[in-house]
């Protein structure tokens, strides 16, 4: 029964995204418990921990882009315009570099914070200080889980043998801008 309640969200999932989620039935089907945890585990890294939308999708994003995935980036893209995320504000966490240092926006924390925990760099103890300070310790712990989550399904996904790049969804957002200009 567990196993019939997973196919049907899985089958809500892929229709509501217009997403292909065969590595989780896979997943699945070798394991019902593991697809059970699974999904207990979305639910966690979908969590927002009171931060704005804008601010978890650009960390998301931006590590989503890291991991080099082109169908988790676009779902991540829908995801935050389902949520009301204005494209605009998430461009910065998809274009390659740091934002500029002038930059105090919360948009460029979550870029920074993001980048610097994926490096493993000296600055991120400096980056979650001043993430803690500007959101408290709750959204602090929201920046890491996004970061978390936007590195889980890429390489889940690139260790299931179903890989496929990010270029191919940054051509067509720039492609987008170029036209809009």
């Amino acid at each position: 029964m567990i196993g019939a309640v997973l196919r049907a969200g899985l089958d809500r999932f892929e229709r509501r995204w217009n997403y292909d989620a065969g590595y989780m039935r896979r997943i699945l089907a070798a394991d019902r418990r593991a697809g059970l945890k699974l999904a207990l585990a979305t639910g966690f890294m979908n969590h927002d921990f009171g931060l704005p939308a804008e601010v978890a999708f650009a960390a998301r994003l931006r590590s989503t882009r890291a991991a080099d995935c082109g169908p988790c980036l676009r779902l991540g893209l829908a995801m935050a315009a389902a949520a009301g995320v204005p494209a605009a504000l998430l461009r910065p966490a998809l274009q390659d570099g740091a934002p500029p240092p002038d930059d105090r926006s919360d948009i460029a924390l979550a870029i920074g914070y993001t980048d610097a925990v994926l490096a493993g760099s000296a600055d991120a103890p400096g980056f979650a200080a001043e993430a803690a300070a500007r959101f408290g310790p709750r959204g602090q712990a929201g920046l890491a889980v996004a970061v978390l989550a936007g590195q889980t399904f890429p390489l889940l996904k690139r260790g299931m043998g179903e890989a496929a790049s990010c270029a191919p969804v940054l051509r067509e957002l720039a492609a987008m801008e170029d036209a809009d200009a």
